[in-house]
């Protein structure tokens, strides 16, 4: 189940192919679903994101400087969505070009990315699982209340997770073997989360630790390789973020506000400003049974001997990632949907220790088991997004609503 090489060493079997796509299929549906019965949400942040993808489609790249001066003109726009995000802001803008409603358009781009995502982690799941438990995995990830919830958001964070989750599978490829097209896709993917939310960049931290790792394997070749990776991805698009701001100058002005501006804005500090373990109660509020397996997997993880090329390492690997992204977001305003990725990642190390606590069952019991929890789990996710999310007037994930939305804590409708 957990022992032996990775399966993405050979093709999936048939049978996975069709789970994956049922699990692709009717996690569409929910989404759907949740967009006809749902809350709008036009005058929070998605309405920026649509303002913003409409200018784009009507003026072109070209009209970036115009966006970024109109931005930073009025410091009313600083404690809303900025426009740094020029990748997520140009697929919106070719999507809004398609679409009669550049809302819906926005809401389609996130029905993609969450199901991408979905994709993409059964193929990172591959790297640390056996094949059933990989195909679990991509059910435990598809069916995620929180993820659902922003895969039917006019917002960039289901967007944003499928680029970094292609970008966390990318580095795990090329930490194994860096030859040049494998640095190339893994520093793509990871330019182009940058690129659609720049809080990406906080990924340096989880894989600068596993480059390290990586190089004291390899030496020094290896070494130069992947620090160019750390390195080269983060100066391209900042080069490319200078020129839509319209200079260097501009750029450096809206980091600044980027960065300080959590501290006068009135919502993030009342909503976002709660300790690092913020994010656990929140985790924890949304999913209990999945928040206490990967606990669980997580400990497996650490324990394991991590042979290189082995599924042991790619455990670890999804367990270092997660955790140096928690730590790194956990320095900053806190808010669950910003550590979306962290969320997929902890399903997939679920679905491990489900995996090692069904090891003493016969194998044929210990897979009906298995299937058996993964579908209650998702069931559960799915009763949960209605709960919480779809069956009040709910925009965002702070602690506040999510806790509210579970009766935890008081929430006035």
């Amino acid at each position: 189940m957990l022992d032996g090489p990775p399966s993405s060493s050979a093709r999936p079997p048939a049978w996975a192919w069709v789970a994956v796509a049922a699990a692709l299929g009717l996690a569409a549906a929910v989404l759907v679903h949740a967009i006809a019965t749902g809350d709008d949400g036009r005058f929070a942040d998605e309405g920026y994101y649509v303002d913003y993808a409409r200018f784009v489609a009507q003026r072109g790249l070209a009209g970036f400087p115009q966006l970024f001066e109109r931005y930073l003109g009025d410091s009313q726009h600083w404690h809303f969505p900025n426009p740094l995000r020029l990748g997520y802001l140009a697929a919106g803008a070719a999507a809004t070009a398609l679409a009669d409603d550049p809302f819906a358009a926005l809401r389609g781009l996130s029905v993609a990315g969450h199901l991408g995502a979905v994709a993409v982690a059964w193929r990172l799941a591959r790297r640390a699982l056996g094949e059933l438990d990989a195909v679990l995995a991509a059910w435990c990830v598809a069916f995620s209340p929180l993820l659902l919830f922003l895969g039917q958001r006019a917002m960039t964070e289901s967007f944003t997770l499928l680029w970094t989750l292609l970008a966390a599978l990318g580095f795990l490829h090329a930490a194994r073997r860096p030859d040049a097209l494998r640095l190339v896709l893994a520093g793509a993917a990871w330019a182009a989360a940058m690129l659609s939310r720049e809080t990406s960049v906080l990924l340096a931290l989880p894989f600068a630790a596993c480059a390290g790792v990586a190089a004291r394997r390899g030496g020094r070749g290896v070494a130069a390789r992947l620090a160019a990776l750390l390195v080269v991805p983060p100066l391209l698009v900042g080069l490319l973020q200078a020129w839509a701001a319209g200079g260097p100058s501009n750029l450096a002005r809206m980091a600044r506000i980027v960065v300080e501006s959590p501290a006068t804005n009135e919502y993030a500090r009342m909503y976002g400003s709660g300790p690092w373990y913020q994010y656990a109660v929140d985790l924890v509020a949304l999913a209990p049974w999945v928040a206490l397996l990967a606990v669980a997997g997580a400990a497996y993880a650490a324990r394991d001997g991590a042979e290189p090329g082995s599924r042991a390492e790619s455990r670890r690997f999804v367990l270092a990632v997660a955790a140096g992204s928690w730590i790194a977001f956990a320095l900053f305003t806190k808010n669950v949907r910003y550590v979306a990725a962290v969320d997929a990642l902890l399903r997939v190390l679920a679905v491990a220790a489900l995996a090692e606590l069904a090891r003493p069952l016969p194998a044929r019991a210990g897979a009906v088991v298995r299937c058996a929890v993964v579908i209650a789990l998702c069931a559960g996710g799915v009763h949960t997004l209605h709960d919480v999310f779809l069956d009040r007037p709910l925009n965002d994930t702070t602690s506040t609503w999510i806790l509210g939305g579970r009766r935890i804590v008081p929430l006035a409708d």
